[in-house]
């Protein structure tokens, strides 16, 4: 599975006020980009583009667009926060994995919360070499659904493809001196789980080393780390492929991805489509 980029899921009613262009507060627009989402300047989410609140997590969007999830039980957080994002990466020719970062945004609202009965934000710009890219997220009960792609140009080279990728962090900060019982004691009922069309499930205790993520996977799902509360991510649309990827060796505990990849030759936000539902 090819690295995650060096240099960044998701139906339910549009809620066309989310989506209108608007003016950047406090930043100056030029043809109708800012280089970063507008974000409530005070309160509870200062800092915040657009929050989504669920009894089961809360989910916002910072100024650079991406989406950070803190999952919830009775109110109260439990593990920690990971992030969702947009990555337009291209290979080198030698195989290296390299992103266009975002450079401007535009088709953007004013700081807003999504209502309870659920809406749709759009993240839309430009990233390096100037190649458009646009994602929807669409917030529905206990769901994020997300489709989106990138649009080379003609003489784009190398090729860029599409992903929503998915972060988890480290769930513990081991010392290197940690015998490995204690650290299976630990992280004992947290477990991957991956699943694929035909095959057997392969189940990965955290504790556990793993070689790579490589996919393609019907669903993945992360179990125990955020107790009670249990993570599915599966593939919704026709045209991507939902992949995982952990640095060589490494164990789930040391944090890994989850990744939605597309083509990026063109924005078809009909035919791709990742779903992360939160149980």
């Amino acid at each position: 599975m090819n690295r995650p980029s060096k240099n960044k899921m998701l139906g339910g009613m549009l809620v066309a006020a989310l989506i209108l262009c608007a003016p950047a507060m406090g930043q100056a627009v030029r043809d109708g980009y800012a280089e970063a989402l507008p974000t409530f300047t005070s309160g509870p989410h200062a800092g915040k583009h657009a929050v989504y609140q669920h009894e089961k997590f809360l989910a916002w969007f910072d100024a650079k667009g991406q989406l950070l999830v803190q999952l919830l039980d009775a109110g109260k957080p439990v593990g920690k926060v990971f992030s969702c994002m947009t990555v337009v990466p291209y290979y080198s020719a030698k195989g290296t994995t390299y992103t266009r970062p975002m450079k401007r945004f535009q088709e953007f609202s004013q700081p807003v919360m999504i209502p309870s009965k659920g809406g749709k934000i759009r993240i839309k710009g430009r990233v390096e070499d100037d190649i458009p890219f646009t994602a929807d997220y669409t917030f529905e009960g206990n769901s994020i659904k997300a489709t989106g792609g990138c649009q080379d140009k003609p003489n784009t080279k190398p090729a860029s493809n599409f992903r929503l990728l998915t972060r988890f962090p480290a769930t513990h900060s081991f010392p290197a001196t940690t015998p490995t019982p204690q650290i299976e004691a630990a992280t004992a009922g947290m477990i991957l789980e991956l699943y694929s069309a035909g095959l057997p499930t392969v189940a990965h205790p955290f504790a556990k080393a793993i070689r790579s993520l490589h996919g393609p996977y019907a669903a993945m799902i992360v179990r125990g780390s955020y107790a009670p509360r249990v993570l599915t991510f599966k593939p919704t649309g026709r045209e991507g492929r939902l992949h995982g990827y952990i640095y060589d060796g490494r164990r789930p505990w040391q944090g890994f991805y989850v990744q939605y990849i597309t083509q990026g030759k063109k924005i078809n936000l009909s035919q791709n489509e990742a779903t992360m539902i939160v149980e």
